[in-house]
């Protein structure tokens, strides 16, 4: 995905460079002809607008990181983010429990665990699945299988290494290996 957007850009960079400095002969309704020049920029100041647009465009590349939400649907099924939070697990130690909303599209019954992969990461180190003892109803129906066309609220628990940096969540199916793995950052704080 990031590819096709990289791809769309670049190609729209250079129609936009190629139109730098050209002139564009029209007709009026007169059927006489006008020139239309464009104004040429100059080094310095493509420099500047350059700058100024790779900042913009790094601001928002941050933005859409952290705006996007996982929705991976694939022929069996269907998992989708609906929000997270911070619970102990078993020993006590900071836990983010990561809610889906999990969809059976498949023609047999199946579990959440059986079609999706979740990989969190924290300080670029993967985060252990964690064990909750006062489990909510969501944890518990991650093992639950739901029948074809049901959806059921799902939760994954990861242990956290601290509860202020962000984590990286990927999403991959694991009955579709050719289905692109999605990515979202969750800001804790």
């Amino acid at each position: 995905m990031r590819k096709k957007m990289f791809l769309t850009a670049t190609t729209a960079t250079m129609l936009l460079l190629a139109a730098c400095g050209s002139t564009e002969t029209t007709s009026t309704s007169e059927g006489t002809a006008s020139i239309v020049e464009t104004k040429e920029t100059t080094t310095e100041e493509a420099t500047t607008k350059g700058e100024t647009t790779e900042e913009t465009e790094e601001e928002t590349e941050a933005e859409k990181k952290e705006n996007e939400k996982i929705n991976l649907e694939v022929e069996d099924g269907k998992l989708e983010y609906v929000s997270h939070e911070i619970v102990q697990d078993y020993e006590g130690k900071p836990t983010i429990l990561i809610h889906f909303n999990f969809t059976n599209n498949s023609d047999k019954s199946t579990s959440a665990q059986l079609l999706f992969h979740p990989k969190v990461f924290q300080n670029g180190v993967e985060c252990e699945f964690g064990i909750l003892m006062d489990a909510p109803e969501a944890y518990q129906n991650l093992s639950k299988e739901i029948q074809p066309g049901t959806t059921l609220e799902v939760a994954f628990p990861y242990v956290l290494t601290d509860t202020t940096n962000p984590v990286d969540v990927e999403v991959s199916s694991l009955t579709d290996w050719l289905a692109d793995e999605q990515k979202q950052t969750i800001t804790l704080r």
